[in-house]
């Protein structure tokens, strides 16, 4: 918490790193909830890693298929086929 001794560019990087963890966690709350996070299944540290990895690539697979569903209802609006329809 930025206090008020604190100098203007302390009092900046504190709201910079709020405002970081502010955009992070909607994302762990997501991971646990939707990709199993929350519940270890494998043990040990060396477990925990391989937890959070699969959940990761579950995210970001995620993440790159709907950008590529959307690139490709782009597409599909300016195909050829379409375009004579009219």
């Amino acid at each position: 918490m930025p206090t008020a001794g604190d100098s203007y560019h302390k009092k900046r990087k504190k709201r910079w790193l709020f405002r970081k963890r502010a955009r992070i966690e909607p994302v762990t709350g997501h991971l646990k909830a939707d990709h199993r996070l929350c519940r270890d299944i494998y043990t040990g540290v060396f477990g925990d890693n391989i937890n959070v990895m699969l959940a990761a690539v579950g995210f970001n697979c995620q993440r790159a298929m709907r950008v590529l569903s959307v690139s490709c209802e782009d597409r599909s609006k300016y195909s050829k086929s379409s375009y004579y329809k009219n």
